[in-house]
C-alpha cells in the first residue's frame, strides 16, 4: 500500500511541475503578439492563462499600498497583470475587451 502512495505523491509532483513550467511558457512574446485589441479576456487567457486583477474601474494601488487614479468615465475597466521571472504584461479590458496593452522584460 505505501508504494502505491508514492507512486500518487511522485505523479502528483510530476504534474504540478508541469503545470508550473506550462505557466511560464506561455508568457513569450509570440504569445504577447498574438493579443489584439478587441479580444475578450477568456481569449486573452486561453492564450496566457489566468492573470491577476492590477487596476480596477480607473483606480491602482501601488506596491507601497497607496490608493490612486480613478475616474467616473472609463466604464468597466479592469487591468490584468501576467508575470514570470523577470517579465510582466499588463493588459487593460474595457467592457471585457482589450483596448490597451504593455510589456516589459522581453
Amino acid at each position: 500500500m505505501r508504494t502505491g502512495r508514492r507512486w500518487g505523491v511522485t505523479l502528483c509532483a510530476a504534474a504540478l511541475s508541469l503545470a508550473v513550467c506550462a505557466c511560464e511558457a506561455e508568457l513569450t512574446a509570440e504569445n504577447y503578439d498574438r493579443i489584439t485589441t478587441g479580444m475578450t479576456r477568456s481569449e486573452v487567457e486561453g492564450i496566457l492563462g489566468p492573470g491577476t486583477v492590477y487596476r480596477d474601474a480607473g483606480y491602482q494601488i501601488s506596491g507601497g499600498g497607496v490608493l490612486s487614479g480613478g475616474t467616473a468615465d472609463r466604464g468597466d475597466t479592469t487591468a490584468y497583470r501576467w508575470e514570470s521571472p523577470g517579465k510582466e504584461v499588463i493588459i487593460t479590458f474595457k467592457d471585457d475587451k482589450v483596448v490597451e496593452k504593455t510589456r516589459s522584460g522581453f
